[in-house]
């Protein structure tokens, strides 16, 4: 009977229309790595980046500021200039994956994401030469105004930096370590001088801001947010076996933001302050930095925010406008992914959040989910180291 069984599987695997050919296969994996360099040389330049000189923009900002006049921070990014030959490198691949194709069913999510970070290198060089122009603000007015009256609802909460965040960056990164172990996520944890964000995830590295100081609440909401949320779906896409899936789909941030924020909030003993005003604050300064200058934006957030200390409303106003340089341009990259994602992972029973968690897909890709599975199952791909 079970042979019978395992025939029947056969055929149902060797009759899918996902299964490719072993010629086809070669390719996507030769092809595969070739996209894991390239993405990680971008993202290694162009996410997260680093701001070398904060605290002495900081310093020229509050001395103007003391002095009734306007000062807009120009900062001193790393790795800011546009690589042409990584654009190039993309260029090809594009040509490659348009090759395999008709024969690979996900060779457009490939697509999608080189495309997608081709026009980031073509914005950020238009940044560079001086030649960028805002557009329309892209943020939905509806969300801001959602956004404005969680701030309004949740109150921020000034931390008890003497009493409560007691734990600096060396003991939280045992901690963080412990945590790793214990779920299996083979990640390391280092310590960053530069960082802005008190804790982020790369691939294969978890990242603490030297400076930052912790309390035991946010300890056990980082590693809900950061290492059940953003590192579990980093762990489980190399499970797949292929590199698209260990950095996710297009548009996978959402859900990756928005699974991190629900863990935060639902798998703690004990909730940290300020989760939902943080997700909104991040809402409203996307949006408003298309509509105000970056001094009066700060100033709209100190009185937004009542007890927040001058240097974390300035990394607040700083952080999605960091690609700039020049903070006078009123743009920047949207931190919207927070909100949108939580509410949207917020509306998914358990069955559907522990997918996204082993399926690192974006809202676009949902409805194609079984699709996604039937295709690694039938192709079986081996986990990637």
């Amino acid at each position: 009977m079970k042979n019978i069984l395992d025939f029947e599987e056969f055929i149902a695997e060797s009759t899918s229309v996902f299964l490719m050919d072993n010629e086809t296969k070669k390719k996507l994996l030769i092809l595969d790595e070739r996209y894991h360099k390239l993405i990680e040389k971008f993202r290694t330049k162009y996410v997260a980046q680093t701001v070398d000189n904060i605290k002495e923009e900081f310093d020229k900002f509050m001395k103007a500021k003391e002095n009734g006049q306007k000062y807009y921070p120009q900062l001193e990014i790393q790795n800011s200039s546009v690589d042409m030959k990584l654009y190039d490198d993309f260029g090809k691949l594009i040509d490659d994956f348009e090759e395999i194709k008709d024969k690979c069913y996900i060779s457009k999510f490939y697509l999608e994401k080189i495309h997608s970070m081709r026009s980031s290198l073509e914005q950020r060089k238009k940044l560079e030469e001086g030649t960028y122009e805002p557009g329309e603000n892209p943020v939905d007015k509806e969300l801001y105004k959602h956004a404005l009256q969680i701030i309004k609802d949740n109150p921020y909460k000034k931390p008890d930096f003497k009493n409560d965040r007691n734990k600096d960056a060396d003991e939280v990164k045992e901690r963080i370590e412990d945590a790793l172990d214990d779920l299996g996520y083979d990640f390391d944890v280092e310590i960053d001088s530069g960082m802005l964000p008190r804790m982020n995830v790369k691939m294969g590295h978890v990242n603490i801001n030297k400076t930052s100081r912790f309390s035991d609440a946010d300890i056990d909401g980082l590693i809900a947010h950061e290492i059940k949320g953003h590192v579990g779906r980093r762990y489980y896409g190399k499970q797949t076996g292929l590199w698209l899936f260990a950095y996710g789909l297009q548009s996978s941030s959402i859900f990756d933001e928005g699974l991190a924020v629900w863990n935060s909030l639902h798998k703690v003993k004990h909730k940290k302050d300020n989760v939902m005003f943080n997700i909104a604050m991040k809402t409203c300064v996307s949006y408003l930095m298309f509509e105000m200058d970056f001094c009066d934006l700060f100033d709209w957030v100190k009185n937004h925010a009542k007890g927040m200390t001058d240097y974390t409303a300035f990394k607040t106003v700083v952080r999605p406008r960091r690609r700039n340089k020049d903070t006078k341009i009123k743009s920047g990259e949207s931190m919207t992914t927070y909100l949108s994602g939580f509410e949207l992972v917020s509306e998914m029973d358990n069955k559907m959040r522990n997918d996204i968690l082993h399926y690192n897909i974006g809202p676009e890709q949902k409805y194609e989910l079984d699709n996604i599975k039937e295709f690694l199952k039938v192709n079986k791909f081996k986990p990637l180291k």
